[in-house]
């Protein structure tokens, strides 16, 4: 009896390493890197093609970063810029290029955030180190120093370059 059971637990044994070997094959969409690259050349083609639009519909003077951001800086402003570190103040209003209004300080108050410390966008933090006290700025970050392919989870979609339109009013 001991001897069945001996049997029957090796068998079991077995059994279990048989059937923990076996590979199982999932298929998978293979992209490669070409491709990837490809699809993210023709987003981007598309999306530059969309601020030139909007900045010719609204007839506005931009200059352009390096990084892509078409910008204008109004006013003289007073005092230096905001370092790395400083807390700023700012009025503003956030659209999509379809010019729905999306955020507004009307509505939401005056923002604030540490200049490359705190969690916005990357465009913003580039572009506020060009602010004086009292100067505005009129800016579309592209997707990728906005939201980028996540959106806001809120009123901003995936992918969406976006028109701001910002006053410095305060630096500490």
């Amino acid at each position: 009896m001991m001897n069945l059971r001996l049997i029957n637990l090796f068998f079991l044994f077995v059994l279990f390493l048989i059937c923990c070997n076996q590979t199982v094959n999932i298929p998978v969409t293979e992209i490669t890197v070409d491709k990837s690259v490809n699809i993210n050349k023709k987003f981007i083609e598309a999306e530059e093609k969309l601020i030139k639009k909007f900045i010719e519909e609204e007839s506005l003077n931009l200059n352009k970063t390096g990084s892509g951001i078409y910008y204008l800086i109004e006013g003289s402003g007073k005092g230096k810029y905001p370092a790395i570190g400083k807390m700023v103040s700012f009025t503003f209003n956030i659209y999509l290029l379809n010019k729905t209004l999306i955020y507004s300080s009307d509505a939401m108050g005056v923002y604030q955030f540490k200049v490359d410390k705190d969690d916005v966008p990357s465009g913003l933090n580039q572009i506020i180190k060009l602010l004086k006290i009292g100067q505005k700025a009129k800016f579309i970050l592209p997707s990728h120093l906005a939201y980028g392919v996540q959106g806001d989870g809120d009123k901003i979609p995936v992918r969406s370059p976006l028109y701001y339109e910002i006053k410095l009013i305060e630096i500490k």
